[in-house]
């Protein structure tokens, strides 16, 4: 600024005195500046300063930077007789010179015997040219047996750990990072012990369920709302999000001023109704993620991993055998995505062994050791007082040292419903934690993970032989990776010699004994399924032709969606339907979003958001036939409440409208991959469950469908976008009995209408005795018909669906002479 000053001086017109008295100079204003200090090392002299700073200054890529030396074969020394050789790495990293952390590894290092002989080797990381660094560190390892390895600074803890790797010849490996600090006597022997285990592939000292998918969306959200979004100042949102607000929502923080500002802002906040989070707000932040995670945007690394729960060991100190690991064989970048896909990716450590039938324990400081699924019992990493970690790193400590709140946050986000207490008052913004799958191990590539198909076929079979030996017709047209899992559900029927005739082992089947109904049959039916995508049919249902190559394209394109939607074709049998002899077979288009789409798109946030609230509302705008849904397998189960995924009479429209609601990648192709054949008869609706939930006596349209609605509500809580439609469901009952007594206006004094007015609210009764008397005027010619017309229609139970558009393809006799027929291309299905 001054050397331009000098430049402009002459035509600006004043001496140099002017100006910099007009600088403010000449007054000492830049002369007095308030000392601050910020370390930047250690350093033995002068001249090793001069050398650090040489190489901080802009020639310094110019400067020569000390190459590593080469890294020697590292022999097993200290070996307890009959037991593995094991090495201890401990990963000395230092970006600045700092050795703190060093000695306070090296002090929990002497005060815990290990328990069990071993190697200490250290990786000194970052300590190139550092030699006031590098001499701490020899000062503190006195007295220690240790070899040292030099490596660059590239990379992070894992990728320094994959660098030693090949040079050690031990039995076992066990890494330790910088911030560790070991917290219990024999912690080497604890780890070591569960892998002498032959289905345990590693062991750890802390581990978590999170998710990167789930808590990044959390804290996304938080930060979206504030410093996007600027909705109201709420004290409890600051005091749970703090750590993030302070760096990215300074602005929304300092609206908080004073308690009185504060009620202030609550109470006017409540008169106008104005929450921090509506669903408008929702489904504005579901367009955001869905844009911010896209390939290669802001958050794309969350396409990696397995939403909640996402069982994993964390890297700060686990045990392997040293074999193993190299056989796993991981090539990572030098990036920190690379390091944290290698924790907890669909390609990381846990799956690459859970691919080989191994499995992740972790052992406590007390030598216990812990299953994936006793992980939460463990008292260990953001559990309780975390009085259990046998090793801690500055993660764990970081959580003893946070504010409640902050604990209460990072443990819901660590182990979601899974904690045995469910706190009230944290704002979860409608994200949520489920108890779900505990399997480990996804791929990202759409190609089948080795421990299964890419798409089960899933069949509850309840009777009807020829209708499944279709299916499985179809089922032997398919090309690709595919199983079939057939449910007998107490049929009686000869299914078991059907299925032994076929002899192909990826036909599998189960009974059960006693006959069970639709919902619980499709959850027993599914729990049985090992595929990536799953795929429920009806016993009279089938595939088309192709429809496995189909689904397998469509993941590898849109890259594992949650969710494929597609039309279906139906086959009417001949004589199925009075005055129809000839079988007919049709392609059906029941869905609003399917118009004028010819190619697969991805249904945006916002639009399966708002085709949930319309199915919510019973205003239903898409078929929700199961078989038209392909789920992905993890996405489905993740749909569970109570332990069981379907439920109500009509389990199909019930999870329908849950997976518009939730999913966030749901593909919707215009080809149909499937074909219905004879639906199946709705189970009758228990009276005592419809009182309960709202429905009046009388006439029930669609009763199940209306309880699958509230049933949705209740399972989506605050993440439904609408109420379920019971009140507009109540005046289509309300309507049908006036009606039915014929318009009168004393239908309230005779059965039934006397029954269901006893069951009207005070507002519900003033809309009743208005219908009535417009029935009465419209029947006596004395008010215009289209009032009436309005009511009904504003009454109407899927009042939005469209008119199924049929492609009649021809007659057919039977269903593998449709298939024939699609097979040789004659009868395209689009």
């Amino acid at each position: 600024r001054l050397r331009w000053l000098e430049r402009v001086r002459p035509r600006l017109a004043i001496d140099r005195a002017t100006m910099l008295d007009k600088l403010g100079w000449m007054r000492g204003v830049y002369t007095r500046p308030e000392v601050t200090h910020h370390a930047i090392g250690a350093h033995r002299s002068i001249a090793d300063a001069y050398r650090w700073l040489a190489r901080q200054s802009p020639r310094a890529a110019a400067l020569p930077i000390p190459a590593p030396p080469p890294i020697p074969v590292l022999e097993p020394l200290s070996v307890t007789p009959g037991g593995p050789s094991i090495a201890v790495i401990y990963l000395a990293r230092s970006g600045d010179g700092s050795v703190g952390d060093f000695e306070a590894f090296l002090d929990s290092y002497r005060a815990h015997d290990a328990g069990i002989a071993h190697d200490l080797i250290i990786i000194r990381k970052g300590l190139l040219g550092r030699p006031a660094a590098q001499a701490a560190l020899a000062a503190m390892l006195a007295g220690i047996p240790h070899r040292v390895v030099d490596i660059g600074d590239a990379g992070f803890d894992i990728q320094a750990y994959l660098r030693v790797l090949p040079f050690l010849r031990h039995d076992r490996v066990c890494c330790l990072n910088t911030f560790s600090r070991i917290a219990a006597p024999g912690w080497l022997a604890h780890l070591n012990a569960p892998l002498d285990r032959p289905s345990v592939g590693v062991t750890g000292a802390t581990a978590s369920y999170e998710s990167l998918d789930t808590s990044i969306q959390l804290l996304t959200k938080a930060f979206w709302l504030t410093a996007v979004k600027d909705v109201e100042y709420d004290p409890a949102m600051e005091a749970q999000y703090r750590e993030q607000l302070t760096t990215y929502a300074q602005a929304w923080l300092q609206k908080g001023g004073g308690t009185a500002l504060h009620r202030m802002r609550q109470a006017v906040r409540r008169r106008l109704r104005r929450p921090g989070n509506t669903r408008v707000l929702t489904a504005g932040f579901l367009k955001y993620w869905s844009e911010v995670t896209q390939p290669g945007a802001t958050w794309s690394i969350v396409r990696e991993v397995k939403p909640f729960p996402n069982p994993h060991l964390r890297s700060n100190a686990f045990m392997i055998d040293r074999a193993l690991f190299a056989e796993l064989g991981f090539q990572l970048d030098d990036t920190k995505a690379a390091s944290n896909l290698f924790e907890c990716g669909h390609d990381g450590l846990g799956a690459r062994l859970a691919r080989r039938g191994l499995a992740p324990v972790l052992v406590g400081a007390d030598g216990a050791a812990f299953d994936v699924a006793q992980w939460p019992q463990s008292r260990t990493f953001r559990l309780g007082d975390q009085g259990n970690v046998m090793v801690t790193d500055n993660q764990v400590r970081g959580f003893t040292a946070m504010s409640r709140w902050q604990q209460v946050l990072h443990a819901r986000m660590a182990w979601g419903d899974y904690l045995p207490e469910r706190v009230e008052g944290l704002i979860d913004f409608g994200i949520k934690f489920p108890r779900g799958s505990l399997e480990i191990g996804r791929v990202s590539t759409g190609e089948a993970a080795p421990t299964g198909p890419l798409v089960s076929v899933v069949i509850a079979f309840d009777g009807g032989l020829d209708a499944l030996r279709n299916a499985l017709d179809s089922l032997a047209r398919q090309h690709g990776d595919w199983e079939c899992v057939i449910l007998d559900n107490a049929s009686g029927e000869a299914i078991a010699e059907l299925i032994a005739a076929r002899n192909d082992p990826r036909i599998r089947i189960e009974h059960v004994q006693q006959r069970l109904d639709r919902a619980v049959s499709w959850n027993v039916a599914i729990g049985l399924a090992r595929g990536t995508y799953v795929t429920l049919l009806g016993a009279s249902d089938a595939l088309a032709p192709e429809h496995c190559a189909r689904i397998s394209g469509l993941v590898a394109e849109f890259d594992r969606p949650e969710i494929i939607y597609s039309p279906c074709m139906r086959f009417v049998a001949p004589g199925a339907v009075p005055g129809l002899r000839a079988g007919m077979a049709t392609t059906v288009h029941a869905a609003g979003f399917l118009k004028d789409r010819p190619v697969p798109f991805l249904l945006f946030p916002e639009d399966s958001l708002r085709i949930a609230r319309e199915a919510l509302e019973m205003r239903r705008d898409f078929a929700t036939a199961t078989a038209c849904f392909c789920f992905r397998r993890d996405f489905l189960l993740g749909l569970a409440r109570e332990g069981a995924v379907f439920h109500t009479a009509v389990p199909d429209e019930y999870i329908a409208t849950l997976a518009m609601a939730v999913g966030i990648r749901i593909i919707v192709t215009p080809q149909p991959l499937v074909i219905l054949g004879a639906a199946a008869a709705p189970e009758p609706v228990d009276d005592a469950q419809a009182d309960a939930a709202g429905l009046l006596p009388g006439p029930r349209p669609r009763a199940a469908s209306m309880l699958a609605m509230v049933e949705a509500e209740a399972r989506l809580g605050e993440r439904a976008p609408a109420a379920a439609g019971l009140a507009r469901y109540r005046r289509h009952q309300i309507l049908a009995t006036i009606e039915t007594d014929g318009g009168g206006l004393r239908w309230m004094q005779r059965a039934p209408g006397a029954a269901v007015w006893a069951r009207l609210t005070g507002r519900e009764r003033l809309w009743a005795l208005r219908t009535a008397l417009i029935i009465r005027m419209v029947g006596a010619g004395r008010m215009a018909r289209h009032r009436l017309d309005a009511i009904r229609n504003s009454c109407r139970l899927d009042a939005m669906a469209p008119v199924e558009l049929h492609h009649v393809h021809g007659a057919f006799r039977t269903l593998p002479e449709f298939l024939d027929a699609l097979s040789a291309g004659r009868y395209p299905p689009g």
